[in-house]
């Protein structure tokens, strides 16, 4: 699934249903790295897992990034799908 925010397409994947976990991935990975984890607790939350911007299906961004711009970007992304204080 997409979502834009600040202009950039955000690819993320959710499975599952409950209490919201939000996955976030390190630098130079992508969503991928959570599938195995995923795949005991979808039964019992909603797992959600982000390509963070410029890397995996996600845009890559016009300027470089620092940390303050993906707390904010992490910050819309959350409001866009409604996540309400989800594990992290």
């Amino acid at each position: 699934m997409n979502v834009t925010v600040e202009g950039m397409n955000l690819y993320y994947e959710s499975v599952g249903e409950g209490e919201p976990i939000l996955f976030l991935h390190g630098w130079g990975s992508s969503c991928d790295a959570f599938r195995r984890m995923i795949l005991p607790l979808k039964t019992d939350f909603r797992c959600i897992s982000v390509d963070l911007p410029g890397f995996g299906k996600s845009d890559m961004p016009k300027s470089p990034l620092d940390l303050s711009d993906y707390c904010r970007i992490v910050k819309a992304f959350m409001d866009l799908l409604e996540l309400r204080d989800p594990i992290m």
